[in-house]
């Protein structure tokens, strides 16, 4: 009986290293991919005949198949940088049609320069990542008139932005049902933030740093205005 198991042992036993799985490979497999799958096959076929559970019998086929899986390990490596996302390009740019003539040449500018960012980036999908930052190091030094005109108009478009009067709000509309706190903390709000408003737009030409310290006086000549606001909102919040 034991002379038959072992016969039958040793027949399943041949049978599976004598034989290999064929591998599914898409049509459209890189040959890294077919590769890759053919090997992961010849491996399955040969792991079938080892018994796992045995530490030395599995040192013995690491190491008896030492070239076929670092073969693996490297197709897998290749086989990750070749399946990275190709970055899509935006949809076609659309510009405001009471856009500014700077407004225009800014979005028109920083539009162009993404998409060739992004071709030249897609163009290097595949290589290492210190190959490819160095790529895009060497692209952005090409590109260095081009980043900094853009900047530069950003920069522009701020400055006119910064210039551009805040509008005073609607008159306050006080909830027919309010409290008398919460018509005081309204009401104060609002005459606050309509005199610095006022009081910015005053401002508007200065030099970053004179707009900057002028304001810090004026919210130091109303420091009392602003703790009695913050007082009130305490005080509302507390009734309600």
């Amino acid at each position: 009986m034991t002379a038959r198991c072992q016969n039958s042992e040793s027949t399943i036993t041949g049978t599976l290293s004598s034989s290999s799985i064929t591998p599914v490979t898409p049509t459209n497999a890189s040959p890294e991919k077919t590769e890759f799958l053919q090997d992961r096959a010849t491996l399955a076929a040969k792991m079938a005949t080892v018994n796992i559970s045995d530490p030395q019998a599995l040192a013995q086929f690491q190491q008896q198949n030492a070239d076929l899986l670092k073969r693996q390990a490297q197709l897998a490596q290749v086989i990750a940088q070749q399946q990275t996302v190709v970055l899509p390009m935006p949809p076609p740019l659309q510009i405001q049609a009471n856009a500014s003539t700077q407004l225009q040449a800014y979005l028109t500018a920083r539009d162009s320069l993404m998409r060739d960012e992004i071709a030249f980036t897609n163009q290097h999908l595949n290589d290492d990542a210190v190959t490819k930052a160095a790529a895009l190091q060497q692209w952005r030094t090409q590109n260095a008139t081009r980043i900094q005109n853009i900047q530069q108009l950003g920069q522009t478009l701020s400055d006119q932005q910064a210039k551009t009067l805040s509008p005073i709000p609607p008159p306050l509309q006080l909830p027919p049902n309010a409290s008398p706190q919460l018509q005081a903390y309204l009401t104060a709000r609002d005459q606050l933030a309509r005199d610095e408003i006022a009081f910015t737009n005053q401002h508007l030409s200065d030099a970053p740093a004179v707009k900057e310290a002028a304001i810090q006086q004026w919210k130091t000549q109303n420091a009392t205005r602003i703790q009695n606001l913050q007082q009130l909102a305490q005080a509302v919040s507390t009734s309600n």
